[in-house]
């Protein structure tokens, strides 16, 4: 979270995807395909996309599209110290379920989209667990927000830090209410 390196490779990769892509997302009801075919087809350096339309007199290759990229980027941040760290920079939100802004939260996440710990700016795993199939049950895990879903709890943001951190909870299988720790309870009783 606190590195450019994700910030410079998110850039160079967006504007790659343009480069290659830049005769194929203009035509109308079109999708620019996946990082997984992209990334095959400048491998291959055969695909008619490679070559852009416009310079009729030259053929460009993948290195030819990889450098025209990357020097756009360097075009884009001539100094290291404009780059912001990739936290800053994708800029994680939490956000309430009814995308009410008091409510949300702003994280210092890492991870992307593509990757194991897949967090995105407004998107990623809302519940993690590690489970070991013993007896009784080993658990592990964590949300993140916190134990309560009313913002007006002490514990409606608890678990953010470690979620961000990607820290894990023990969690209590117990079905015996004896063993079971409870710091608030809610009683629907009628009147």
């Amino acid at each position: 979270p606190n590195s450019k390196t994700p910030t410079l490779f998110t850039e160079f990769y967006s504007i790659l995807k343009k480069e290659l892509w830049d005769e194929f997302s203009e035509q109308k009801n079109t999708k620019i395909p996946n990082t997984v075919t992209t990334t095959r087809i400048l491998a291959e350096d055969r695909d008619p996309f490679i070559d852009n339309q416009r310079t009729l007199d030259i053929k460009e290759s993948a290195g030819d599209i990889v450098l025209s990229s990357f020097k756009k980027l360097v075009q884009r941040y001539t100094h290291i110290d404009e780059v912001p760290i990739w936290h800053q920079y994708k800029n994680t939100s939490i956000n309430h379920l009814a995308r009410i802004p008091a409510f949300s939260e702003i994280s210092s996440a890492g991870g992307s989209g593509d990757a194991l710990n897949a967090q995105t700016k407004e998107t990623g795993p809302s519940w993690r667990m590690i489970v070991k199939m013993t007896q009784p049950i080993e658990a592990y895990g964590v949300y993140p927000g916190g134990q309560s879903g009313n913002p007006g709890s002490v514990h409606y943001t608890d678990m953010i830090d470690h979620w961000v951190q990607g820290k894990y909870y023990a969690l209590n299988n117990s079905t015996d209410p004896a063993r079971i720790k409870v710091s608030q309870t809610i009683n629907f009783s009628p009147k």
